[in-house]
C-alpha cells in the first residue's frame, strides 16, 4: 500500500507545513495539472469572447448578457475544478484508494455547497472592490482589514465540505474557530504561496519579452496568442500548489486545536 503523507503525527511548524506542502505540490501535479490548465483557459474565455467580437475596450457595465454568461459559467466549472483538484491531491495525501470518476462524482455532489461558500467566503472582499469601484475610498479602507481577516479565516471551509462533508454555514463556522489563534500563522504561509505566483507571473514575463524579441516580426495577433500561452502555462502551476498548502495547512491546524481541547 502507498505511504501516505497526511495526516501528521504531530503539530508542524511553518517550514516544515511548507515542505510538506511543496512535497504533495510535486508529487501530485501530474494528476493536478490538466484540470488546472483546463481551469485558466475557461477563466480565459470572456477575455476570448472580447477578441472574438473585438469588444475588449466595453466596460464592464456595458457587457452584454452573454458575456455575463460566459463568465458566469467559467466561474462555475473554475469551482469544480478546483474541487476535483483538492479530491485528486487527498487520493495521494491520505493514501485513499479513489479513482478519477469517484473524485469527478464527489466534485460535482459538493458543487452547490462548493459555490455557495465561495459566494459567502468572497463577500467581504467583494464589498471591499465595490467601494473602491464607486471611489468611497474610505468605506473600502475601513472594510478592508476584516475583510483580509474573514478571507484567511474562511480559508479552509472548502476542505471541510470536501474532506468532512461538512454543511457551507458550518464548514464557515468551524474554519474561522480552526483558525482561531493561528491567524497570523496561517495567513503567513499562505503569503509564501503569494510571492511563489508572484515569482511564477514575473517569470512568465521574461519568458514572454523574450519570445516578443524573438518573434519581433511577427504577427501582432501570433504574439498576443504566445504571451497568452506562457501566462496560461504559468498560472496553471498555481492552483495545484494552492490546493496542496491548504491541505498540510488544514491537516496542522486540526492538530493543533485538537491539542488545545486537550489541554483545556
Amino acid at each position: 500500500m502507498r505511504e501516505s503523507l497526511l495526516p501528521f503525527a504531530r503539530p508542524m511548524n511553518a517550514s516544515e507545513v511548507l515542505d510538506a506542502g511543496f512535497r504533495l505540490f510535486r508529487v501530485t501535479l501530474p494528476r493536478s495539472l490538466p484540470w488546472s490548465m483546463l481551469a485558466v483557459l475557461l477563466g480565459q474565455a470572456p477575455r476570448a469572447l472580447d477578441l472574438l467580437r473585438n469588444t475588449a475596450a466595453v466596460t464592464l457595465s456595458h457587457k452584454d448578457p452573454l458575456w455575463w454568461g460566459v463568465a458566469a459559467a467559467g466561474g462555475v466549472l473554475n469551482l469544480l475544478l478546483y474541487a476535483l483538484i483538492l479530491l485528486r491531491q487527498q487520493t495521494v495525501a491520505y493514501a485513499t484508494p479513489r479513482s478519477l470518476r469517484g473524485d469527478l462524482l464527489q466534485a460535482l455532489r459538493a458543487l452547490p455547497a462548493f459555490l455557495l461558500i465561495s459566494l459567502l467566503g468572497g463577500l467581504p472582499m467583494l464589498l471591499v472592490g465595490l467601494a473602491a469601484v464607486a471611489g468611497w475610498w474610505g468605506v473600502a479602507l475601513a472594510l478592508l482589514v476584516p475583510a483580509l481577516y474573514l478571507t484567511v479565516a474562511v480559508w479552509f471551509a472548502a476542505y471541510l465540505r470536501l474532506l468532512q462533508q461538512r454543511q457551507p454555514l458550518a464548514a464557515l463556522a468551524d474554519s474561522i474557530r480552526l483558525t482561531r489563534g493561528w491567524w497570523w500563522r496561517t495567513s503567513g504561509v499562505l503569503a509564501v504561496v503569494l510571492v511563489v505566483l508572484l515569482v511564477l507571473y514575473a517569470l512568465g514575463a521574461v519568458v514572454a519579452i523574450v519570445l516578443t524579441q524573438l518573434f519581433a516580426t511577427a504577427d501582432v495577433a501570433l504574439l498576443s496568442v504566445v504571451t497568452t500561452v506562457v501566462v496560461v502555462v504559468v498560472a496553471a502551476f498555481f492552483l495545484p500548489l494552492l490546493g496542496a498548502i491548504g491541505h498540510t495547512l488544514f491537516a496542522d491546524l486540526q492538530l493543533r486545536r485538537a491539542a488545545g481541547r486537550l489541554i483545556a
